[in-house]
């Protein structure tokens, strides 16, 4: 997009944990490598990769939306 967009990943109202892997095609140092809320902000032409494993299994959500509002999405993802 020509914007800003968040992301994040949800277990219902609950924010989860992930670990960042890479950001724009190079692996994060170790320091930054930590886990950390499920939740991103990103601008135009980044990208970022994370590490999540779910504990139990059960219905998740990441949801994607502009940071003015414009627009946002949902999209289940069920954990068996």
């Amino acid at each position: 997009p020509d914007y800003r967009a968040w992301v994040r990943l949800k277990r219902g109202d609950a924010l989860l944990e992930w670990r960042p892997v890479a950001k724009d095609g190079f692996d994060v140092p170790a320091h930054q490598s930590t886990s950390r809320p499920a939740e991103l902000e990103m601008g135009p032409g980044e990208t970022a990769d994370f590490s999540f494993t779910p504990e139990d299994p059960g219905s998740l959500v990441i949801e994607i939306g502009a940071s003015m509002g414009e627009w946002s999405l949902v999209q289940p993802i069920e954990v068996r």
